[in-house]
């Protein structure tokens, strides 16, 4: 494809995106769309075609450059919370000045430092 041609390409493809967005706010951009946004972009710039396609500039260029990412699949992850039984009954690790009895842990979390205490 020369130059020009695909200068009227990417006047034709915007003419597109702009009817099809107009009917499809928040969709995703079908991949007929996305393919040929990529080739003007080899050809003409990456900055030129997002710019008139309004299209995001970091994703436009991976596509070009041939790095798109694959759909991830979900990791098994570890609970985002921890929970320790205590029985009661065992010696607490700290007297008030009262002499009542309470359980103090302290811990690091994604918080910072977190201070729970039972009374």
């Amino acid at each position: 494809m020369k130059d020009e041609e695909a200068r009227t390409a990417l006047t034709k493809l915007r003419m597109r995106f702009v009817q099809w967005r107009e009917n499809n706010k928040g969709k995703r951009i079908p991949a007929d769309f996305w393919e040929e946004a990529t080739q003007l972009a080899r050809i003409l710039g990456v900055g030129r075609v997002s710019g008139q396609l309004g299209l995001f500039y970091p994703t436009l260029k991976r596509r070009a450059e041939g790095k798109l990412r694959r759909t991830r699949t979900k990791k098994a992850r570890s609970p985002n919370m921890s929970f320790l039984e205590v029985p009661l009954d065992i010696p607490t690790p700290a007297i008030s000045k009262t002499d009542e009895p309470r359980l103090i842990f302290r811990f690091k979390s994604w918080l910072g430092l977190v201070k729970l205490e039972w009374v």
